[in-house]
């Protein structure tokens, strides 16, 4: 194993914990990684305007890779140093499909923020729909009038579309529709949600962009995840550390399996891996 030079981490299930709280043990434990120069990167499907202050005053955190790799920005400087969204014809297409496969049930990621309709979009009512993620929803989406209208008229590139559906018959359904349009990548990071982006974007694309950016080598990166929308950069990484609470076909994909995001798996891993705490 290679000296660790980046650590690329996920946030829901894998940061932060099954009630969306930031451990003091996962910050401390970043935070000496980052004064030893090692980049940390906090890599997450919400756009950058959903991302808890928090993790962002992180010390150590510079840059932010969002929208599962479609952005990545410096926060110093506000640069965008990576981008990789869906083309505006696409957009369009794909914002028309979406309006009729899940009307009120579909959002666009688009320059750091989400957008939703105002007069159809509601949070879908899901077993394992936590009041903490809804809390999120509600507190992050921008309420456009006519979203539709909005993304034709302005011709828009979209970071990314989320559509959530309210049964495994209906998601499957709609995967379903989705998977014959050519040039996308279609992950998840629920029990009820598909999250649409191009297919050149995914979390290890933008962690292998930003590495070339400032000379770290693939095997010089370490990522933590817990999610099928994690697989992208898992399966890219030089060391793809797996949550204890993923499920079985991501911990497969793992070199090891941490503690859950309950235990502080975050700040295991970076003990044992790269402070040298076993």
């Amino acid at each position: 194993m290679k000296k660790i030079r980046m650590i690329g981490f996920d946030l829901d299930g894998t940061l932060l914990d099954s009630k969306k709280r930031l451990s003091q043990e996962n910050i401390e434990a970043l935070a000496a990684a980052a004064k030893r120069g090692v980049i940390i990167l906090p890599a997450t499907g919400r756009p950058e305007s959903g991302v808890p202050k928090e993790v962002l005053e992180i010390p150590g955190v510079r840059y932010l890779l969002s929208s599962n790799g479609a952005r990545i920005v410096d926060l110093t400087t506000k640069e965008l140093l990576y981008g990789s969204p869906i083309n505006a014809a696409q957009s369009i297409h794909l914002a028309r499909r979406l309006h009729v496969l899940a009307p009120g049930l579909w959002e666009l990621y688009d320059q750091g923020n989400c957008y939703v309709d105002k007069a159809t979009y509601h949070v879908i009512e899901h077993p394992d729909m936590t009041p903490q993620r809804r809390d999120y929803i509600l507190a992050t989406r921008i309420f456009t009038e006519n979203l539709l209208e909005h993304i034709e008229k302005n011709q828009i590139a979209a970071d990314k579309f989320q559509v959530f559906y309210p049964t495994k018959e209906e998601g499957q359904r709609m995967l379903e529709a989705l998977q014959k349009e050519p040039g996308l990548a279609i992950s998840c990071s629920t029990t009820f949600n598909w999250e649409i982006n191009a297919e050149n974007s995914g979390k290890g694309n933008g962690l292998l962009a930003l590495g070339k950016l400032l000379g770290i080598q693939q095997e010089e990166i370490l990522v933590l995840g817990d999610s099928k929308n994690d697989w992208n950069m898992l399966q890219m990484a030089g060391y793809p550390v797996v949550m204890e609470n993923a499920d079985d076909a991501t911990k497969a994909l793992g070199k090891f399996i941490t503690r859950s995001n309950d235990q502080n798996g975050v700040a295991y891993a970076i003990k044992k891996f790269v402070l040298g705490n076993d």
